[in-house]
């Protein structure tokens, strides 16, 4: 006769097997929740480099403190895209974060108190090339908040 407190040992297997599909589809859909953020994060930097390269003669030659920043910008957003392509993806985050957050910060003050010689901009909201802009920073910073959060949480 057996008794009461031996354990089953098919239902021992098929609990560790159910535990095991259980750890692979989160690992899966973690994965691809990481894959996808990368993804965002690096077409957001790209269209950063976009917007700015194709605002860049005209800001060397009316400001060119601004157009070497957008300089400065494009270089360090390649080097984050580059990190994260890289594994080295805590660095590109954090590189890719805080040149979003400087650029809004420089736009938004460009637009609302304006920067030394860039007078002209202040209340421009609607330049088509600074929505872009703005556009493409706020999802890579997004991106970058998710996707630390999510690795400290881990």
């Amino acid at each position: 006769m057996e008794s009461a407190t031996t354990p089953n040992v098919s239902q021992s297997s098929s609990t560790s097997i159910s535990n095991n599909k259980s750890a692979s589809n989160n690992d899966s859909s973690r994965q691809s929740s990481k894959l996808l953020t990368k993804a965002i994060g690096i077409i957001g930097l790209l269209a950063i480099i976009y917007v700015h390269f194709l605002d860049l003669p005209g800001k060397i030659a009316e400001t060119p403190y601004l157009g070497y920043g957008y300089i400065l910008l494009m270089l360090g957003s390649v080097i984050a895209a580059g990190l994260l392509l890289f594994k080295r993806e805590r660095q590109g985050w954090l590189l890719a974060g805080v040149l979003s957050l400087g650029a809004i910060v420089v736009y938004a003050i460009n637009r609302t108190v304006g920067l030394p010689m860039a007078m002209d901009d202040i209340g421009n909201w609607t330049e088509p090339l600074g929505v872009y802009s703005m556009l493409a920073e706020a999802v890579t910073l997004g991106a970058s908040a998710w996707a630390l959060s999510r690795k400290s949480s881990n």
